[in-house]
């Protein structure tokens, strides 16, 4: 038995729903098992997004020992890093991040991966090492929405390290990929 949502409003997001509602009565796992990995998951999923990261930790753990086998286990995973990420906490999501690529190879969320383990080591100000992951990832991955930023990013490693030059260059690709980058007007700034 876990607890689940009651008062339950579903969200259209991406072709997924997401729950958010109000911990409340308990499901039976033997009846219905889907019902109760999704609740257990979701409810993980509403601590992160409210920020409440230690839960959110806590609950994807307890799903992933609980259903190892599951399809959410990969989101779950990741999730659970990018919770350490958010707590400034780089180590511990640096090896989550480096878990989800081991375990899920070329999945989108491991590709993501590595782009945040480039963004976790500059979080660290370790510029050189950054600067060699996002570099990695920007060679394999160039059509990854991920590219723009991780050029940013590589742009402040060099800007950091006074390689000057080299960080206009990374600025400029930045915007040249950038579409909708998160960065972008950082990197028009970086230019100017």
């Amino acid at each position: 038995m876990i607890k689940t949502f009651t008062k339950t409003t579903f969200i259209l997001l991406t072709g997924a729903f997401l729950a958010t509602g109000v911990l409340a009565e308990e499901l039976d796992e033997k009846k219905d098992p889907l019902s109760t990995q999704e609740a257990l998951y979701w409810n993980a999923e509403n601590y992160f997004k409210a920020k409440d990261f230690p839960s959110a930790i806590k609950s994807y753990s307890e799903f992933m020992d609980k259903y190892p086998s599951s399809k959410f286990y990969v989101y779950s995973r990741y999730s659970r890093a990018w919770s350490y990420d958010e707590m400034g906490e780089y180590d511990k999501a640096i090896s989550e991040f480096e878990g989800v690529i081991q375990d899920f190879g070329d999945h989108p969320l491991a590709i993501e991966s590595k782009y945040k383990i480039g963004q976790c080591y500059y979080e660290e100000k370790k510029y050189d090492t950054a600067s060699k992951i996002l570099s990695e990832f920007v060679k394999k991955y160039s059509l990854s929405p991920k590219t723009p930023n991780a050029y940013y990013l590589l742009g402040e490693c060099a800007y950091n390290t006074g390689e000057y030059g080299a960080a206009l260059q990374a600025f400029k690709k930045s915007v040249e990929t950038g579409g909708k980058s998160d960065f972008r007007p950082y990197a028009l700034h970086g230019i100017a």
